[in-house]
């Protein structure tokens, strides 16, 4: 425990004890003591600096920086469909849950929305979200689209378009007889 407790404070001593020089001293209770004062059967220990990493470039996702109080736009980086997935096949869902991912987050301090379209078409009006639930989609092959756009309605981004399939049981009625 006594070697725990000594082990943690040398790691944790200020920079400036850093440039001292730290001795091992054997104690006659078969532990060890550490040391600025060297004994007969000291041993010079050799402490390196703490290591530092710069962090990754882009990896920051604080949000955009204020110049004088005022929010300043970072671009986007990417815009995806994430949901449904790509060439995903939906079975009998009555509802479609659509998503997107952007880099960075949506920067609705400067009015930027969001918008859905469906086979070219909006699907619902510019928004904060990124999830919205379409309903009852027809049969067959679509294609989703987002786009982010500014405060003044322009296209800041447009995702990549993303394609899935919709079945759907067929109710095939029986012919009517004409008796």
């Amino acid at each position: 425990m006594k070697r725990m407790v000594i082990v943690v404070l040398l790691l944790a001593l200020p920079a400036w004890a850093v440039a001292t020089e730290v001795f091992r001293n054997p104690d006659s209770g078969n532990g060890v003591e550490f040391t600025d004062h060297p004994g007969t059967a000291s041993q010079r220990i050799d402490i390196l600096p703490p290591a530092t990493v710069a962090p990754l470039k882009g990896s920051n996702p604080s949000p955009p920086p204020a110049v004088g109080g005022t929010v300043v736009a970072t671009s986007y980086t990417r815009l995806d469909i994430s949901e449904p997935a790509a060439e995903a096949t939906l079975y009998n869902q009555a509802e479609i849950a659509v998503a997107a991912e952007l880099t960075p987050a949506l920067q609705t301090a400067l009015g930027h929305r969001l918008q859905f379209f469906l086979d070219g078409k909006a699907v619902a009006e510019p928004g904060t979200s990124v999830r919205i639930t379409l309903p009852v989609v027809e049969r067959g092959a679509h294609v989703l689209l987002a786009r982010i756009l500014n405060a003044e309605g322009q296209q800041l981004r447009t995702s990549s378009p993303s394609s899935f399939y919709v079945h759907r049981r067929s109710i095939v009625k029986p012919p009517t007889s004409p008796h």
